[in-house]
C-alpha cells in the first residue's frame, strides 16, 4: 500500500513551486484587520429584496389583466422556484388568443403564481417543506387553500386583494388555524 506524502510537506513543495515561478510569496501583516470598521449593509430587507424579485418575475407573466409573480425560498436564501401567471404549459396565452374570464371577471386561462412555482418545484423533484413564498399579490381563495395545504413555512405577498368581506373572514379564520403563516408585507 502507498502512503500519501505528508501535508506538511505538500505545502512546502508547493510553497517552493510558486515561488520559482512567481518570486517570493510574502507573509501577510497579522494587523492587516486591526484597523477595520464594518461598513453598515447598504441593501434593503431580505423580505424586501425577494418581493422585489418576486415583481421582477411578474415581468415574465402571460395574462394581460394583472402580473404576479412568486419565488420560493430555502431557508438557507436560495431560491428553490419561481412562478408567474400564465397559461398552462404549450397553450396559447391570453396575450395571444385572449382572456378566458368567469362571470367575476377573473381569468381562468391563467395558471396562478403560486401554482407554478409550487409545480416547478414538483417538476424538479426539490422539496418545498420549510420554505417560505415571497409573492407580488396576495394569493386568491382558490391558492390560499393550495397553499395552506403546503408544507411552506411562511407565505408573504405585497399587494393586499380585495375579497368580498364574507369570504375574508372565513378565510382569516383558516390562516389563524393554519401552520403556514400568511402575511402582508407592510414595510419595516
Amino acid at each position: 500500500m502507498t502512503r500519501l506524502p505528508h501535508i506538511n510537506d505538500t505545502l512546502a513543495r508547493l510553497r517552493e513551486h510558486c515561488a520559482e515561478l512567481f518570486g517570493p510569496i510574502a507573509e501577510p501583516d497579522p494587523g492587516f484587520l486591526r484597523d477595520f470598521t464594518p461598513l453598515e449593509d447598504p441593501r434593503p430587507p431580505f423580505e424586501v429584496r425577494m418581493l422585489d424579485l418576486a415583481e421582477y418575475v411578474s415581468n415574465w407573466a402571460t395574462c394581460p389583466r394583472l402580473s404576479v409573480g412568486a419565488v420560493i425560498i430555502s431557508t438557507e436564501g436560495y431560491v428553490v422556484s419561481t412562478g408567474y401567471n400564465g397559461s398552462p404549459r404549450g397553450l396559447p396565452h391570453c396575450w395571444d388568443v385572449g382572456c378566458l374570464f368567469d362571470s367575476s371577471g377573473r381569468c381562468k386561462r391563467a395558471a396562478h403564481a403560486e401554482m407554478n412555482a409550487i409545480n416547478q418545484a414538483a417538476d424538479r423533484g426539490v422539496s418545498i417543506a420549510g420554505c417560505s413564498m415571497y409573492v407580488t399579490h396576495q394569493p386568491c381563495p382558490e391558492c390560499l387553500v393550495r397553499l395552506l395545504n403546503t408544507r411552506l413555512d411562511a407565505v408573504l405577498y405585497r399587494h393586499a386583494y380585495d375579497h368580498p368581506t364574507d369570504i375574508a373572514s372565513r378565510l382569516d379564520a383558516m390562516v389563524r388555524q393554519s401552520p403556514v403563516r400568511i402575511c402582508h408585507w407592510r414595510g419595516a
